[in-house]
């Protein structure tokens, strides 16, 4: 019951996302690679389970003014190195799926948020820092569990 209401929920509001956004190419790969800086164009679906601030890093229609609550704070609020933190989400969200390729997207979310956190000696009052601890303490779980 609870999986198939967040399966409509999750449904819903990637049917949101699509219906809102001018083009109809947003679940396809952006058409410059440097779109996406990931460089594995997430789903509609994918993205609607990220947090909302990580749209943004991977749909240009989520980019722009009135966009801010869809993008990460500014590089001079959290420093230059935070566009890793959205592909480090991502590549948690894909490693929990149990495929048998969980433990590659371990392997690159773990890069990503290393490199993340060690932007974050450079900006501590980041007002992401508490939650990218949490991420990355939860993917410390996850890379435990997985040996």
């Amino acid at each position: 019951m609870i999986r198939s209401l967040a399966t409509r929920l999750a449904a819903a509001a990637a049917g949101a996302l699509l219906s809102a956004a001018p083009t109809p190419g947003w679940a396809q790969p952006a058409p410059d690679p440097k779109q996406d800086l990931s460089g594995f164009w997430p789903t509609a679906l994918e993205v609607t389970q990220l947090p909302r601030y990580c749209w943004g890093s991977f749909n240009p229609q989520f980019r722009g003014a009135g966009m801010e609550a869809f993008n990460l704070p500014p590089r001079q609020v959290c420093g230059e190195r935070m566009n890793h933190f959205c592909p480090a989400l991502l590549s948690m969200l894909r490693a929990k799926k149990g495929t048998p390729q969980s433990g590659y997207w371990l392997g690159v979310a773990d890069g990503h948020m290393r490199y993340t956190l060690s932007a974050l000696r450079d900006v501590p009052n980041c007002p992401l820092a508490p939650e990218i601890e949490r991420y990355a303490a939860q993917l410390k779980s996850m890379r435990g569990a997985a040996r």
